[in-house]
């Protein structure tokens, strides 16, 4: 961390303050969306759980019938709408301010200088210019696809996955035996725990649902969330730096607390005249460069030998795409459920990552699903 806080103090110069305030920003909109998000689900959750307790007056037994579950498949409906509205309002209003905290950074270099300069100049109209830019950019990152998916197909998405699973749970409550307000209970500590506590508390039922629900419900809404409002973060910042009349280039930092070596080495090892990892106008890379992950059963070659990267542990030495030894400093696990592409190579050698992982091929870096029949990839013998 120290090393990246002086690279960027080195890069923004007498300006240091308002780049490590612009960082300062990011990382705070980064720790508070995460439980905000959980927070949308949780209550999500409780209002079906209430809703389960309410049905539960209206029978004897407590148990449910199909009039219930049929009455209970509409509030699935509403809730799972009322999730997807309350993340896209949630989603906007990270987008902005990561696009303000990005572009805020050149905003204030380009004010300060003209007040310096003494040249009389009507701020407003800067501050205009600035907000317009702001503006467009955010309206970058809404018309932005992934997979030919805006970003609002892809909250959709996660309304579909959240109203999906907490049917197969009722679904499954109910063939097992739970009545309603026990089934309640259940939603509530999926919500919060994860599917985990339940393959312990009720491994029937979990054994029966044979991992048809994600281990994390929320977890595709945080991955989402992160992504864009970090690539938003870079949008802002890039798109007000090319109006900003000081702006030379744009520096790539890498932070010490980076593992292995991948696109990120790359990006900060660039050189164009400017300076190691520096980028001119209109050359910088997007923002963030890799998001995505190896599947745990991907073989990483150790100092020790072939190794799992699931049991790679601190203290590992790797072997890098680069083709030199680097000691594991941090890992880390998350939950995915979804596509997984298997690469083979003429000699066997397999590689399984996710769609969007980058690897080193004869043309540069590319993303695994961009790659063809043909291509060559690098590994290691």
């Amino acid at each position: 961390m120290t090393r990246e806080i002086d690279e960027i103090k080195d890069a923004a110069g007498a300006y240091r303050k308002w780049a490590l305030e612009a960082r300062k920003k990011y990382i705070e909109l980064r720790l508070r969306q995460d439980s905000e998000i959980r927070g949308l689900y949780i209550r999500a959750a409780d209002r079906v759980a209430k809703e389960l307790r309410k049905l539960a007056l209206k029978t004897p037994s407590s148990y449910l019938r199909k009039r219930q579950l049929e009455e209970l498949e509409a509030a699935l409906k509403v809730e799972a709408e009322r999730l997807a509205g309350n993340l896209t309002k949630a989603l906007e209003q990270y987008i902005e301010q990561a696009v303000d905290a990005g572009g805020g950074y050149s905003q204030t270099i380009t004010l300060d200088l003209f007040k310096k300069a003494g040249i009389g100049i009507n701020t407003t109209g800067l501050r205009t210019m600035f907000a317009t830019v702001n503006r467009q950019a955010v309206e970058a990152c809404w018309a932005r696809t992934k997979k030919g998916l805006f970003l609002s197909d892809r909250i959709w998405k996660q309304e579909e996955t959240y109203r999906n699973a907490m049917r197969d749970l009722i679904q499954e409550a109910v063939a097992t035996g739970q009545d309603a307000v026990k089934t309640a209970r259940i939603l509530q500590q999926y919500v919060r725990q994860g599917a985990q506590t339940l393959a312990k508390d009720y491994p029937n039922m979990m054994k029966r649902m044979k991992g048809r629900i994600p281990g994390d419900i929320s977890y595709e809404a945080l991955r989402l969330a992160r992504t864009e409002m970090t690539a938003a973060f870079g949008e802002g910042t890039i798109a007000a730096a090319r109006v900003s009349p000081s702006y030379i280039g744009m520096k790539w930092v890498l932070s010490k607390s980076h593992p292995l070596t991948d696109i990120c080495d790359d990006l900060a090892a660039h050189d164009e005249g400017l300076g190691r990892g520096v980028y001119s106008t209109g050359n910088e890379p997007p923002f963030p460069a890799h998001p995505n992950c190896l599947v745990p059963d991907q073989v990483v070659i150790t100092a020790g030998g072939n190794v799992n990267i699931q049991d790679i542990a601190i203290g590992t030495k790797v072997l890098t795409g680069a083709g030199n030894w680097k000691t594991i400093l941090g890992t880390s696990k998350k939950y995915y459920k979804g596509k997984v592409l298997k690469l083979t190579t003429k000699t066997g050698k397999q590689i399984i990552v996710t769609p969007e992982h980058k690897l080193a091929t004869q043309k540069g870096w590319a993303e695994a699903h961009t790659i063809k029949r043909g291509d060559k990839i690098l590994v290691f013998l």
